[in-house]
Protein backbone atom coordinates (compact mmCIF):
# COMPACT_ATOMS: atom_id res chain seq x y z
CA UNK A 1 0.00 0.00 0.00
CA UNK A 2 1.33 3.48 -1.27
CA UNK A 3 1.31 6.32 1.30
CA UNK A 4 -0.85 9.69 0.58
CA UNK A 5 2.24 11.55 -0.22
CA UNK A 6 3.47 9.04 -2.67
CA UNK A 7 0.06 8.86 -4.33
CA UNK A 8 0.08 12.54 -4.28
CA UNK A 9 3.53 13.04 -5.95
CA UNK A 10 1.80 10.21 -8.60
CA UNK A 11 -0.86 11.94 -9.65
CA UNK A 12 0.79 14.76 -10.06
CA UNK A 13 3.57 13.64 -12.02
CA UNK A 14 0.38 12.24 -14.02
CA UNK A 15 -0.88 15.67 -14.49
CA UNK A 16 2.32 16.93 -15.66
CA UNK A 17 3.05 14.53 -18.17
CA UNK A 18 -0.70 14.94 -19.77
CA UNK A 19 -0.11 18.92 -19.79
CA UNK A 20 3.38 18.41 -21.39
CA UNK A 21 1.21 16.12 -24.48
CA UNK A 22 -0.86 18.57 -24.54
CA UNK A 23 1.36 21.39 -25.03
CA UNK A 24 3.43 19.46 -27.23
CA UNK A 25 0.89 19.04 -29.76
CA UNK A 26 -0.41 22.56 -29.37
CA UNK A 27 3.04 23.44 -30.65
CA UNK A 28 3.21 21.09 -33.09
CA UNK A 29 -0.05 22.20 -34.62
CA UNK A 30 1.32 25.90 -34.16
CA UNK A 31 4.61 24.93 -36.56
CA UNK A 32 2.22 23.22 -39.13
CA UNK A 33 0.08 26.64 -39.01
CA UNK A 34 3.60 28.66 -39.69
CA UNK A 35 4.34 25.92 -42.43
CA UNK A 36 0.39 26.31 -44.17
CA UNK A 37 1.44 30.25 -43.81
CA UNK A 38 3.89 30.37 -46.01
CA UNK A 39 2.92 27.34 -48.38
CA UNK A 40 -0.34 30.12 -49.46
CA UNK A 41 2.30 33.09 -49.34
CA UNK A 42 1.13 34.82 -45.78
CA UNK A 43 2.65 37.64 -44.57
CA UNK A 44 3.42 38.16 -40.96
CA UNK A 45 0.37 38.67 -39.67
CA UNK A 46 -1.08 35.93 -42.01
CA UNK A 47 1.91 33.69 -40.39
CA UNK A 48 0.88 34.75 -36.83
CA UNK A 49 -2.88 34.07 -37.17
CA UNK A 50 -1.67 30.71 -38.50
CA UNK A 51 0.13 29.91 -36.07
CA UNK A 52 -2.46 30.71 -33.28
CA UNK A 53 -5.12 29.24 -34.77
CA UNK A 54 -3.03 26.03 -35.62
CA UNK A 55 -2.25 25.73 -31.69
CA UNK A 56 -5.75 26.41 -30.94
CA UNK A 57 -7.31 23.75 -32.98
CA UNK A 58 -4.67 21.05 -32.10
CA UNK A 59 -4.68 21.50 -28.16
CA UNK A 60 -8.99 22.00 -28.06
CA UNK A 61 -9.58 18.16 -29.10
CA UNK A 62 -6.09 17.10 -26.72
CA UNK A 63 -8.17 19.22 -23.99
CA UNK A 64 -11.16 17.50 -24.22
CA UNK A 65 -9.75 14.35 -23.92
CA UNK A 66 -7.42 14.72 -21.01
CA UNK A 67 -9.71 17.16 -18.99
CA UNK A 68 -12.20 14.54 -16.85
CA UNK A 69 -8.82 12.27 -15.92
CA UNK A 70 -7.28 15.87 -15.02
CA UNK A 71 -9.94 16.64 -13.21
CA UNK A 72 -10.39 13.49 -11.42
CA UNK A 73 -6.67 13.31 -10.86
CA UNK A 74 -6.74 16.83 -8.94
CA UNK A 75 -10.25 15.62 -6.89
CA UNK A 76 -8.08 12.78 -5.48
CA UNK A 77 -5.40 14.75 -4.44
CA UNK A 78 -7.92 17.01 -2.66
CA UNK A 79 -9.34 13.91 -1.09
CA UNK A 80 -6.24 12.68 -0.28
CA UNK A 81 -4.87 15.94 1.15
CA UNK A 82 -8.39 16.41 3.45
CA UNK A 83 -8.36 13.08 5.07
CA UNK A 84 -4.65 12.72 6.00
CA UNK A 85 -3.91 16.80 6.68
CA UNK A 86 -1.37 17.45 4.40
Amino acid sequence: MTTPQAEIAELEAENTSIAVKVNAVGFAGSLIGVFLAQKHGKNFWGKAGYFLAGGALARVPMALIYTSKLAANLTRIDQLKKENNL
